[in-house]
């Protein structure tokens, strides 16, 4: 049997934080502007994972209970200031 649905948000969780880590640490554009992942979760993302604890974040997030947004967001002196705009989301 697969992951259950809790392991597959705690590992989506730790690829995003790594991402974030990376984006941290890459050259940014002359406004010192860099890329930044977010989990956002739908209100029934609960629900579903109790009624169907066996499915993974690929039926939730195919069914729109998360999204992971990319933001373009001005970092000075290591502190992450709010986002400049929404990039994408997927």
């Amino acid at each position: 049997m697969g992951k259950s649905y809790k392991d597959s948000i705690k590992a989506l969780e730790a690829d995003i934080q790594h991402a974030n880590t990376l984006a941290l640490n890459s050259p940014r554009d002359e406004n010192g502007a860099c890329l930044q992942l977010r989990l956002y979760f739908s209100p029934a993302a609960d629900l579903f994972s109790y009624l169907f604890p066996w499915a993974d974040c690929k039926i939730s997030g195919a069914l729109g209970f998360l999204r992971v947004f990319i933001y373009m967001v001005r970092v000075l002196v290591n502190i992450i200031v709010f986002p400049i705009k929404p990039f994408a989301d997927r």
